[in-house]
């Protein structure tokens, strides 16, 4: 299992548990995952692979929480941003 703090594990764990969620379409449960896990910082990943998915996110967050209706908001922008969050949980829950 990779060192990271328990904070940071503790987000993304209740972040997928939203996105995972039976409820609302895929855009509602990326954002409501997004702001599960907006409290954490780049710093709080140590492992790169699950440092470099949350900055991806991070960098893109106005397409996936406050643009939610522009067309850059394509389904297969939306399906990485799930995939990224799954990995970070991924890469710090085993």
């Amino acid at each position: 299992m990779v060192n990271e703090p328990q904070y940071v594990r503790e987000k993304l764990v209740t972040g997928l548990g939203k996105l995972n969620a039976r409820g609302g379409s895929l855009g509602k449960r990326v954002r409501d995952a997004w702001e599960e896990i907006s409290s954490l910082d780049a710093e709080d990943f140590t492992d790169p692979k699950a440092r470099a998915d949350f900055q991806n996110v991070e960098a893109t967050r106005e397409l996936y929480v406050i643009q939610t209706e522009t067309p850059n908001l394509t389904p297969e922008r939306l399906r990485d941003v799930s995939n990224r969050i799954k990995r970070m949980h991924d890469a710090i829950v085993r």
